[in-house]
């Protein structure tokens, strides 16, 4: 059953989350210490999850990181609690790196990719594929997430180049063609020449 239409169920989650935040301190382990240091706060990128004040969202994913470490491994449990973070519209509207998938979809590939004993990179991998590379602190070191990640400094530097040609363009652009009242067309250096000419006829 849907943890939508279990708001006791939602609110004894929400309890336990409140509870872990309050004790996370001495009883995380190594691999979500980790995690969190790998993954950025989704809301404004002011630092990991490890080092930003917590909220609903980043405690929802927090809750979500435990349960996929546990040995007593879950899945009913993990897809609850993806369900319950996911669910909620707030995290698709993210200053940050907010869901870029819906809930629906976010199930369907976690139910998929989960398993027993899932190394950092595999659940890294899980939250990038919901929320873009951007939640990852750090690029990746290959594949299509790494050109994700760098894309805006690629961008940037594209962006800066045109502007610098643009401008070299406009400083070395000759001197525009001025046009006579008959219609002929002269340059300053041309009437400069023409009156030069005048002058020794005139002598």
């Amino acid at each position: 059953m849907s943890l939508l239409k279990s708001p006791n169920k939602l609110f004894f989650i929400m309890m336990v989350l409140f509870t872990i935040n309050m004790v996370s301190g001495q009883f995380k382990t190594e691999r979500q210490k980790e995690l969190e240091s790998i993954l950025m706060a989704p809301c404004c990128g002011g630092g990991t999850m490890a080092e930003h004040d917590d909220n609903q969202h980043t405690l929802n994913m927090k809750m979500a990181i435990n349960a996929l470490i546990m040995n007593e491994y879950n899945e009913k449990n993990i897809l609850n609690l993806f369900e319950t973070t996911y669910s909620n519209q707030g995290i698709y509207r993210l200053g940050f790196a907010p869901a870029t998938k819906p809930v629906r979809q976010v199930l369907d590939h976690v139910k998929r990719t989960i398993h027993p004993n899932m190394s950092l990179a595999e659940i890294v991998d899980i939250f990038a594929w919901i929320h873009s590379p951007l939640i990852m602190s750090a690029p990746p070191e290959t594949g299509i997430h790494q050109l994700a990640w760098k894309m805006p400094l690629i961008v940037l530097v594209i962006g800066t180049i045109i502007i610098i040609f643009v401008i070299r363009a406009y400083i070395n652009k000759p001197e525009p063609v001025r046009v006579q009242a008959g219609g002929k067309k002269t340059d300053t250096d041309l009437e400069n020449r023409i009156e030069k000419e005048m002058k020794e006829l005139e002598i």
